[in-house]
């Protein structure tokens, strides 16, 4: 059965291995178990062909723990190598997409920078408008004070007219009385 690159299935279960340390720790403790039951069994001074056979396994399995252990190690370097390159390749889109966000950015900017220097025109000339309306409101404010106090000085004078007005009258009076 082919696995990632056309590598065997082996290679696929060391990258698993080295993906899982609780599965790579328990291979790892089955070897150094079967390594000490042999060095046990060697202890006990076996006969020669058990010890032999023994030894073959231990061989064995140490070979088969280096081999997993170097399918694995390539498996990983090819996986970074991979994810170093698909890395690259997303920091270049990236760049490219911030590029692009930037000078429509820029664009937008210039935009607004255009639009409110419009705006503070229209302020300045608002607030010139405003001034001159002020000017003329205390200019009609100064001839409004200056009608009042001929109104006020015509209605005292229409008084004082009035005040003569009776008097001519009662002097009318007293000269019709008299004649």
């Amino acid at each position: 059965m082919s696995g990632i690159d056309g590598r065997t299935a082996s290679s696929f279960d060391a990258l698993e291995l080295l993906a899982n340390p609780t599965r790579l720790q328990a291979k790892i403790d089955a070897l150094k178990a079967a390594e000490e039951s042999a060095r046990e069994q060697i202890a006990l001074a076996g006969p020669a062909s058990e010890i032999v056979k023994i030894r073959g396994e231990i061989d064995a399995l140490k070979e088969e723990a280096a081999e997993t252990l170097l399918q694995a190690r390539q498996q990983a370097e090819d996986l970074v190598a991979i994810a170093r390159e698909n890395a690259k390749q997303l920091m270049a889109d990236t760049h490219e997409e911030a590029a692009k966000i930037l000078a429509s950015t820029e664009v937008k900017v210039n935009a607004a920078e255009a639009k409110l220097t419009i705006i503070n025109q229209s302020a300045a000339a608002i607030e010139e408008d405003r001034k001159k309306v002020a000017a003329r409101v205390e200019q009609l404010n100064g001839v409004e004070q200056a009608l009042q106090q001929k109104a006020d000085a015509l209605d005292k004078r229409a008084q004082e007219l009035e005040g003569e007005k009776v008097q001519l009258v009662k002097v009318r009076e007293l000269i019709s009385q008299v004649v």
